[in-house]
Parts: structure tokens; C-alpha cells; sequence
């Protein structure tokens, strides 16, 4: 259950048909309501399809997010609500680092419940590490608040609650909404050494709430992102895993409704 409660930048040419292979629709299910385009304006859009990258001085300082995060092309989509796929969130070097610590770290705290079954961890409990310290940076957290509200062309708060979640075989997610007062977007990466289709662990977005509802199912690539905003109607689940060690990061975007005293939470800059 991807939810928040409890707890060398390179420009390159990617495809359409590379970014929509992260996700796979459930047989029969139109492909429709598909924009493939890259964060960042149609200037810096046209450059990166040419793989012209922008020449930088190189005594110009890097950014903290220019460390961490790639997050460059997305495809959007509107069905089963409007959601977005990310094939490249962070930095290889950091994603690399950021699993070497996932899967290493002893902070992991499990929690049951008849909804789902997972390892959890809240980053604000762990936010010393020196390995991960730029996770909760305000300046990639504004980088990452900036594109996902231009994504769904909405504000969205400088307050983000960022958790982690491990699930091991025989652990699922429900479906469910996550459609609580406190909370409006979800961001969802995920990071791994590599799995197959049919190790289970996968996300899946349904119309309804019934497992007859399935529309879409993620496939398990490393470093890809998918964010979509929380409401009503935003069923999700994980389907159980058989096989290996599920790893995702979440970003969770707070209202104004979310109080300091059931939130752990870092600002964006």
C-alpha cells in the first residue's frame, strides 16, 4: 500500500515506445488519452528530443538536484484518472546508491493490517544518513513539488511527507484509495536489481473497486516514477509478491488539512 501514513545529471533521447513500456494495460483497455513531452518547456523539450543536452560551464556549481534527480520525460495518461510515468526519476548514480541503503538498512518497521501487508520507514526518522541526506533537500523537493504541479497544472504545498516501503513475498496492498483529507498527490518510485513480470509486487490502477476493475498494470522498471493525484475515485493496489524484494520511495504531497502532530513532513525551498 504506497500511501504516507505511519511513518552527473545527463539529458538523453527516449522514446514513446520505451516510456509506455513501464506500463502495461489490462487486455481490451484502450490506449487513449496518452501526451508523451518532456518537463521543462518546449524549448528544452526540442533540444532533448534532438539529444542536444546544454553546454555548461564547468565552473559552474551543481546543483543539489541536479545530483539527485533526472525526472526529464513523462507520459501522461487520463484513464483510469489522470496519472503520470516517469521512466527516469532520479540520477543512476543516486538511484544506485539510494537501493544500496534500502537494502541495507536495518530502520524498517512491519506493519499488518487486513488491508496490506509491507516494511515501512519514515524518511524524517532516518534523515542523518549521510548516503540519502539529499533525498529531503529543499531544493529537490521544490524541483519535484514545481514538475508535478505543472504536470496537473494544480498548487501543490511545499509540505511532502516522503516514506519507504518494503514488501517481501507473501506482502500486498489492497485496493484502496488513500483518499484522506491530510493528503492530495502520491509519487511513487520504484527501485530494484531487476524483476520479471511474474514476481508480483506490481503496481495497478483499477476503475472501481472490485479486482474486475483493472486497467493498468506497472511493470517492476527500476528508477521509473508514476504520480497521480489522491481522491474518490483513484483506486490502487499491489498485487502479492512471490519472488524477490519490492523497494519503493513515496512522495506524498500534504494539504492544508494535515496536521503537524500526524505528519512527518520536509518543505520544499
Amino acid at each position: 500500500m504506497d500511501c504516507a501514513r505511519g511513518m552527473a545529471h545527463r539529458c538523453s533521447s527516449i522514446s514513446t515506445a520505451a516510456l509506455e513500456s513501464i506500463a502495461g494495460l489490462a487486455p481490451g483497455v484502450p490506449t487513449g488519452g496518452t501526451d508523451v513531452r518532456s518537463i521543462g518547456g518546449t524549448a528544452r523539450a526540442a533540444n532533448l528530443q534532438r539529444g542536444i543536452g546544454k553546454m555548461v560551464d564547468s565552473e559552474t556549481a551543481i546543483k543539489p538536484s541536479d545530483k539527485v534527480l533526472a525526472f526529464e520525460y513523462i507520459v501522461t495518461r487520463t484513464s483510469p484518472f489522470p496519472h503520470f510515468i516517469s521512466p527516469r526519476f532520479y540520477t543512476e548514480e543516486f538511484s544506485n546508491t539510494l537501493l544500496s541503503w534500502l537494502e541495507s538498512t536495518n530502520a524498517w518497521n512491519l506493519k499488518e493490517t487486513a488491508l496490506y501487508a509491507q516494511y515501512e520507514l519514515g524518511f524524517s526518522k532516518v534523515k542523518d544518513y549521510p548516503e540519502i541526506r539529499t533525498v529531503s533537500d529543499g531544493a529537490v523537493l521544490a524541483r519535484v513539488r514545481d514538475e508535478v504541479s505543472r504536470v496537473f497544472n494544480v498548487p501543490l504545498s511545499r509540505r511532502i511527507n516522503i516514506s519507504a516501503h518494503k514488501l517481501v513475498p507473501g506482502q500486498y496492498g489492497g485496493i484502496h484509495t488513500d483518499n484522506v483529507p491530510g493528503e492530495t498527490h502520491r509519487l511513487v518510485v520504484q527501485l530494484n536489481r531487476g524483476r520479471s513480470d511474474d514476481s508480483g509486487g506490481n503496481l495497478v490502477f483499477l476503475s472501481g473497486s472490485s479486482p474486475q476493475d483493472v486497467e493498468t498494470v506497472f511493470k517492476q522498471k527500476t528508477n521509473s516514477a508514476v504520480g497521480f493525484p489522491l481522491g474518490p475515485g483513484s483506486y490502487h493496489a499491489i498485487t502479492q509478491v512471490k519472488t524477490g524484494v519490492r523497494f519503493t520511495i513515496i512522495y506524498t504531497f500534504l494539504s492544508a488539512a494535515a496536521s503537524d502532530a500526524e505528519y512527518s513532513y520536509f518543505a520544499a525551498n
